[in-house]
């Protein structure tokens, strides 16, 4: 954003001419006039306008009018005055200047489009020198810009005619992402129109739901937009709902309705805005939030969190999600079912030893009540196996019921979809192994040892209440005298000791088995990644003939693996075993105790009551062991909660993008408005098509690792929409560092977002329309075929014929990649890793189809022919030249005024036939950026 002027200044008569002096604000004239501050510099402001008819008053008579007018104010009124003077001139002449208004006197009268403004040689110099304060660049550069500009009318005009009467406008948004902080609870949207305004238009728009969900992130909203005569930007609001809930950064978007259009046709691609709504809430919730706000300024803090806490806040978490929390309910009640089968196990076996064969209700042909010994044992048999198909059905239902699956889903989707949202110092801070085993084990771990344990805990808490039940309500069920106190003692003291004793044995040893588990996963972190680094550079190995040596390094990773393996399991061993060591004594002591009671004559013990109990017994420990169980199980989490916890939590750039978005977006807006007003002669043209592409003064620093850091220093550049502009210079002069700013790859330093960069400042400014794509030297590709590879930048939504067969196969062979190659394409079934199977020359042109493929507005490539000869070299390099003259490649000739101007910067080495072929030469230096404008061409 253009800044006014801090100082003030004061104008003093010198002869017939003003010029305007640094001086001191305070020092007031006599002559104050008596009325308010604020009208009198309202009415000094208005006289400093330019008249309608520059021509009917001569300057020297105009600016003596005005210094009589301000002589008359106060000194803050004066401040005022010229502090809104230098902003509207700044402003309004400045931008209308930087979109190609035609400039030719710079030190007499500036020409501002078909119109002057009488500014004589001291205004002009303030006004240059006010300019080249606020811009950061002398205004040469600009007046470069304008002769490109110039050219590049002149070339459309020749080439495709003036555009017809009859071309409807186009209606589109005015950026293809936007942003809405919770905590703000609106995003604006801008429609702009683009072609001509001289006719009433309107388009619909509605809200859909990507990841978001109306109702819950955002409130659904329709409406339609309407442009009167004139207009070329309408705005509307989407509400967004606040909550103090985590989420991930979900989107929704908002799409213009084709057939609603009134005089007017939808964009080709930003028909269609993505909305990013950035949660302000942290995962698992806001307990710890003052921990987790800067988890690396209180890595000590973090490191002592109440893990037993934590992991509650994550189950309560992991409930809102209406799929899990239903597949939890199923799966607790189905385990219900096992416990009422237990039961009925038991006192199945009772009535079985006690009332059907024991010796003397054979003897009497006596069983349940009163039934035979026959009837009796079917209808044993017939409850005994009643339940069971219910069990297996229940079982087999559960795999389908997506506890785990979506469990797992939703961290890993989200631990992905942080990752490519976290800051250049959090991805400095998150190695690839690290992030490959949070989401491969350490998202199973907290699904399938934590949160999936919980109906089993609920299933065997609710198995001891039975027990107990049963052991009370049996003797009144089966009409028997109630067993002795110390009988009952000792069948119920199992469900209190068990308890105190394992949970005093877990607190003993939990933070040995964290520290143990804490060491085993680093170490294999460490493993994985050295196996990350050998397969991605075992071309290195190989060259230089190290593989014994990586070899070595591995087995040495492997080693310390194993050991750490080692004692982890050995650790987690002895901890389960406790429990069955609980079992194991109390059962010998009931069959010491009970046992002696049976044998010994007259004792009160039956044999069905004392084989009864130790079976109560054993459950009761085995219950309590399956609890002990869960519990080593969800302690075993709490380390990948903790990483999990630190890698969702880590810092994202998604608010910078936003500071990023609302900067330009404003920037952009203003431009539009002074060339709007100022460049009316020009009809051609649309206002948004004739607003450049700006670095203003911009510098970067990237974040330093050590003593290793690089940095761009300021420079300043403004680049017309339409051109082929080549970036040359000595090496780390920051070409590259432009095109990553320009392609969004980076975000240049704003105030209070410091953490991509450890310096910078200056503005970037692109047109917010514009659809930015950044190639990089190094051809890289994703697993599928290369039709796969080939449409990754292709917009998704309506049928564009971007993504055509027809068309890709055209570009791939006007580049010149071979019949192999194409017909690899054309078949589209061949998987393979293709880095490794083609060469460099046809991995490298692939590399550059893409992007043609993408056809976006703004296209950045970094060294294009880095690995071709000079024919391949010049066949590319005519390509770019056709992609920005036809506003894209393979695209159809009467569509081209509703196509916006592409736009494609690159770097090479200078030679005279490419400097000549490019619109614009930019020689980077330490002193900045110098501009070379090509002849034109005949």
């Amino acid at each position: 954003m253009v800044h006014a002027a801090t100082s003030r200044c004061a104008l003093q008569p010198v002869g017939d001419d003003a010029t305007m002096v640094e001086d001191d604000p305070c020092n007031q004239p006599e002559n104050l006039d008596a009325r308010s501050g604020g009208t009198r510099r309202d009415e000094v402001l208005g006289f400093c306008k330019p008249p309608d008819n520059l021509e009917a008053q001569s300057g020297g008579t105009k600016r003596n009018e005005v210094l009589g007018l301000c002589l008359s104010l106060n000194s803050v009124d004066l401040g005022w005055l010229c502090s809104e003077l230098v902003r509207q001139r700044t402003d309004c002449y400045g931008e209308a200047y930087l979109n190609f208004s035609n400039l030719e006197l710079l030190d007499g009268d500036f020409g501002f489009g078909r119109q002057k403004l009488a500014i004589s040689t001291p205004e002009a110099t303030v006004l240059r020198r006010r300019l080249s304060s606020d811009r950061g660049e002398n205004l040469e550069a600009f007046k470069a810009a304008e002769v490109i500009a110039e050219r590049i009318r002149a070339r459309d005009i020749q080439l495709q005619n003036a555009p017809p009467a009859d071309l409807k406008p186009v209606v589109q948004f005015e950026a293809s992402m936007y942003y809405a902080d919770e905590s703000k609870k609106i995003v604006e949207f801008g429609v702009m129109r683009l072609g001509d305004t001289t006719g009433v238009s309107s388009v619909a728009f509605t809200t859909r739901d990507i990841s978001a969900k109306a109702g819950i992130k955002y409130i659904a909203t329709q409406g339609t937009v309407h442009f009167d005569i004139g207009d070329r930007l309408k705005t509307f609001t989407v509400e967004t709902i606040d909550d103090s809930n985590w989420d991930a950064t979900l989107e929704f978007c908002v799409e213009l309705i084709e057939d609603s259009l009134v005089n007017c046709v939808l964009g080709k691609y930003l028909w269609c805005a993505r909305v990013k709504v950035m949660d302000d809430d942290y995962f698992p919730n806001n307990r710890f939030a003052k921990t987790l706000v800067h988890i690396e300024g209180r890595r000590e803090e973090f490191d002592n969190l109440n893990l037993a806490l934590l992991m509650w806040d994550y189950f309560m978490t992991n409930l809102r999600n209406k799929t899990v929390r239903t597949g939890l309910l199923k799966s607790v009640l189905a385990d219900q079912f096992g416990n009422l089968n237990f039961i009925l196990g038991l006192f199945l076996q009772l009535m079985l030893i006690d009332r059907i064969l024991c010796a003397a209700c054979i003897e009497r042909n006596e069983g349940l009540w009163g039934m035979d010994t026959e009837t009796s044992l079917f209808i044993v048999v017939i409850f005994k196996v009643a339940l069971f198909p219910i069990m297996h059905w229940l079982s087999y239902r559960e795999a389908f019921w997506k506890v785990g699956g979506a469990t797992r889903m939703t961290l890993q989707s989200n631990l992905l979809r942080k990752y490519l949202s976290y800051d250049i110092h959090s991805l400095q801070n998150c190695s690839e192994s690290r992030l490959v085993l949070a989401i491969t084990r350490d998202s199973r771990d907290l699904a399938a040892d934590a949160f999936c344990q919980i109906p089993a805990l609920i299933a065997a808490l609710t198995r001891l209440a039975m027990i107990t039940v049963y052991q009370l309500a049996t003797p009144a069920i089966l009409g028997v005298p109630f067993p002795k106190y110390e009988y009952i003692l000792v069948r119920l003291a199992p469900s209190f000791l068990f308890p105190i004793a394992m949970f005093t044995f877990m607190r003993i040893r939990n933070q040995k088995t964290e520290t143990y588990l804490e060491v085993a996963n680093a170490s294999q972190n460490d493993m994985i990644q050295v196996v990350s680094s050998i397969t991605e550079k075992s071309d290195l190995f190989r060259d230089y003939r190290k593989r014994g040596f990586i070899i070595d390094v591995f087995q040495t990773k492997i080693a310390h693996f194993n050991k750490c393996f080692a004692e982890s399991t050995s650790i987690q061993k002895n901890n389960e075993m406790f429990a069955v060591w609980c079992i194991v004594l109390v059962s010998a002591a009931w069959m010491w105790i009970g046992g002696n009671d049976v044998a010994r004559p007259g004792g009160d013990l039956l044999l069905g009551d004392f084989l009864n109990t130790l079976g109560i017994l054993n459950a009761q420990g085995e219950m309590w062991g399956q609890v002990y169980n869960v519990l080593l199980k969800m302690q075993r989490s709490f380390d990948a909660l903790e990483t999990i916890t630190e890698l969702m939590n880590m810092p994202t750039e998604l608010k910078h993008q936003a500071a990023c978005f609302e900067n330009n977006l404003v920037h952009c807006r203003r431009a539009k408005e002074a060339a709007v007003t100022l460049d009316k002669g020009i009809t051609t043209v649309d206002p948004n098509d004739r607003l450049c592409i700006e670095l203003r003064h911009l510098s970067f620093t990237y974040r330093s690792q050590g003593l290793a850091t690089n940095q761009l220093r300021a420079s300043s550049v403004s680049l017309p929409q339409g051109g082929l502009y080549l970036l040359a210079g000595g090496p780390s002069e920051g070409k590259g560092t432009i095109l990553k700013l320009l392609g969004e790859v980076l975000l240049p330093r704003l105030p209070g977002h410091t953490r991509t960069s450890d310096a910078g400042s200056g503005d970037l400014i692109v047109p917010s329309h514009l659809r930015s794509l950044h190639v990089s030297s190094e051809p890289m590709f994703i697993e599928g075929t290369l039709m796969d590879n080939l449409l990754l930048g292709v917009a998704a939504g309506k049928e564009t014929q971007d993504g055509s067969k027809e068309r890709v196969l055209n570009l791939c062979s006007k580049l010149g990649l071979s019949r192999s190659v194409l017909d690899c394409i054309e078949q589209n079934s061949l998987t393979v890793p293709w880095r490794q199977v083609l060469s460099h020359t046809e991995a490298a042109l692939l590399h550059m189809a893409r992007a043609f493929v993408a056809n976006p507005e703004l296209l950045c490539v970094h060294k294009p022919t880095l690995y071709f000869g000079e024919d391949i070299s010049n066949r590319v390099h005519e390509m770019q030249k056709q992609f920005v003259v036809n506003r894209g490649l393979d695209q159809p000739s009467d569509k081209f005024w509703h196509r916006r101007p592409r736009t494609c910067i690159f770097t090479a080495s200078v030679s005279q036939s490419l400097a000549d072929l490019c619109d614009g030469l930019f020689i980077i230096s330490n002193g900045g950026i110098t501009a070379h404008v090509a002849k034109r061409r005949s």
